[in-house]
């Protein structure tokens, strides 16, 4: 009789310690009968490794074997808000809302840092380049004329289009479009140590301030730091 009293109070303080155990919402029961915590950002969890609920302005996220709860700018590149995980509605600087996500300003004018909301206004341009008539241009650009407005009238609905170019001035007297090649440089500039310099023709190989050091063969460096040919030159 007394050994199965001794029975029923054990199993009694067991049950006993075990209810005793209480985990807080963002704790899970674990193994071993302790609490363990949940993952960063958590509301609940199941284990460990599996959110099943998140903190405000934190969304679950499933990774592969694991579900986490990740903000909006650990979601989508540059996000600030965020409809869940599903897409972004609005981005920080240097990036606006497209199909859901944020694309860099750049996608839309190239060295653009910040722009509008649609990305189809530029406002501030990466270093050294700088804004000119909404592209980002060298910031020694030269030769390079106000914006030319013209505008086209169709017969058809009766209606006007304006449209804007920067213009560029070539050698030639011609006056052209401005183009930039992949480091910024217009059609009067090569990139050379790191920034946009003047073009000289028949130059080899640049000075450090924008002046020709050496010619390429039957030229001469002149004492303006152009190149000119051999033939320009007087022999004694």
């Amino acid at each position: 009789m007394s050994s199965k009293f001794l029975q029923l109070v054990t199993i009694l303080a067991l049950v006993a310690s075990i209810s005793a155990i209480v985990c807080s919402t963002n704790q899970y029961y674990a193994a071993d009968g302790s609490c363990g915590k949940c993952p960063e950002n958590c509301a609940t969890c199941s284990n460990a490794q599996f959110c099943t609920s998140c903190l405000n302005n934190f969304y679950l996220v499933n990774n592969n074997f694991n579900v986490t709860c990740q903000g909006c700018s650990q979601i989508f590149v540059g996000c600030k808000t965020c409809l869940s995980n599903v897409a972004c509605t609005e981005c920080g600087d240097g990036f606006f809302v497209g199909n859901g996500i944020c694309n860099h300003c750049s996608t839309k004018n190239l060295f653009c840092a910040r722009c509008s909301a649609d990305g189809n206004i530029c406002t501030l341009c990466t270093f050294p380049f700088i804004l000119s008539k909404n592209i980002c241009v060298s910031a020694t650009i030269s030769s390079v004329t106000d914006v030319i407005t013209t505008t086209t009238s169709s017969t058809t609905n009766n209606t006007a289009n304006t449209t804007s170019q920067t213009l560029i001035t070539l050698p030639n007297g011609t006056q052209v479009p401005v183009t930039l090649d992949a480091n910024g440089c217009n059609q009067l500039q090569i990139f050379y140590n790191q920034r946009c310099i003047k073009r000289i023709d028949n130059c080899n190989l640049y000075q450090g301030n924008g002046l020709c050091q050496y010619c390429d063969p039957n030229f001469l460096v002149t004492i303006y730091g152009d190149c000119a040919p051999k033939n320009r030159f007087l022999r004694c």
